[in-house]
């Protein structure tokens, strides 16, 4: 009986520890990461504006699945290869400057991504900034060793500029 009581008395012990850390982590987080894409602006434009394409492109995604708009603004959810799935919102769409998506129903986040776009003499900078708040105390100690949201958005930066390596140029079609 001691041995159990002491075995459960360790585990809380640890998830307690475990609770403890990740109250002292900031709440708040900011990822800034770019790339220059060498292809023209409207074209990599097109690709950012177009979730439910990037299935076709991103290696990470498994699928997107469009849902209810909320307040007339573009609702889909991404389902990635690991099982994981968030909601995304378009809550601002400049054309061809920004867009803005926001992370919906998410209990352990809040937070959105703003893709700037801009024309360069060597083709597209893309610039994506993640503001956001790491609201649930364990989720921020997961956050820190893993470091998902700066892995997930280095992904989908390398993968759009992995897409235009494998297009074939118009010119070599036929």
């Amino acid at each position: 009986m001691k041995i159990i009581v002491k075995f459960f008395g360790i585990i809380i012990a640890i998830l307690l520890l475990i609770y403890l850390v990740g109250i002292f982590l900031p709440k708040n987080i900011l990822i800034k990461r770019q790339i220059l894409i060498e292809k023209p602006f409207f074209i990599v434009w097109s690709d950012l504006t177009n979730p439910y394409e990037e299935p076709n492109w991103r290696q990470d995604i498994d699928t997107i699945i469009q849902l209810e708009d909320i307040d007339g603004n573009a609702v889909w959810k991404e389902t990635y290869n690991n099982g994981d799935s968030i909601i995304l919102e378009t809550t601002t769409n400049i054309p061809n400057v920004l867009i803005a998506r926001s992370y919906v129903n998410d209990n352990n986040f809040e937070g959105t991504r703003i893709v700037n776009i801009k024309k360069t003499e060597k083709g597209t900078f893309v610039r994506i900034v993640l503001e956001g708040k790491v609201t649930n105390a364990i989720y921020r100690l997961k956050n820190l060793i893993s470091n998902k949201e700066n892995k997930r958005l280095g992904r989908y930066l390398h993968n759009l500029k992995n897409k235009y390596k494998n297009e074939v140029p118009e010119e070599d079609a036929w």
